[in-house]
């Protein structure tokens, strides 16, 4: 089945978008923590790099009509290992819609395709369901619980940590 959502890199008339989505509350979501680079400091480290390492790579995310409907960013958080994680925001007017789920199945497929890693993983705080959902029609395997590890406002919650490996990826495309 072909996806409804595609990924694409950012262009830099567009960076000013992935600093506003990512300094308003009301499109992050409470879960999200926002960005802490100034818009030109963004600006400056896209111009080194495209946003396109395995660093840490940054997509817009469209639907079929080549509307925008939010980010998607993977990065390598394990200096040993080839592990990557992921993460999205889909923009409030797109949500409700499945294309959360297939923002989530496209992210993986990017991934497991652009990068050489086995593993990509995933964090969510215990109580957001609507992520926990996706995870699970995804095929991301919940693997145990991160206690006091995220900071939300003043609190730090216990997380949820999520994975799919490589080789299920493959068996699920198939």
């Amino acid at each position: 089945m072909k996806s409804k959502v595609t990924l694409r890199p950012f262009r830099v008339e567009e960076v000013h978008l992935y600093h506003q989505w990512m300094t308003d509350k009301n499109i992050t979501g409470q879960y999200v923590r926002g960005e802490a680079s100034s818009l030109s400091e963004l600006i400056t480290d896209f111009k080194k790099t495209h946003w396109q390492t395995q660093a840490l790579s940054r997509w817009i995310c469209e639907d079929k009509s080549q509307n925008i409907i939010g980010v998607a960013q993977a990065w390598k958080f394990d200096l040993y290992e080839d592990h990557m994680e992921v993460g999205r925001v889909l923009l409030p007017k797109f949500r409700g819609a499945g294309l959360g789920t297939d923002l989530m199945l496209e992210l993986f497929n990017h991934v497991f395709t652009k990068y050489s890693t086995g593993r990509i993983q995933a964090i969510t705080p215990c109580d957001n369901l609507v992520t926990l959902r996706t995870w699970e029609k995804c095929g991301m395997v919940v693997e145990g619980r991160l206690r006091y590890f995220i900071s939300v406002g003043d609190k730090k919650l216990d997380c949820f940590v999520g994975s799919i490996l490589k080789s299920e990826w493959e068996a699920k495309k198939n």
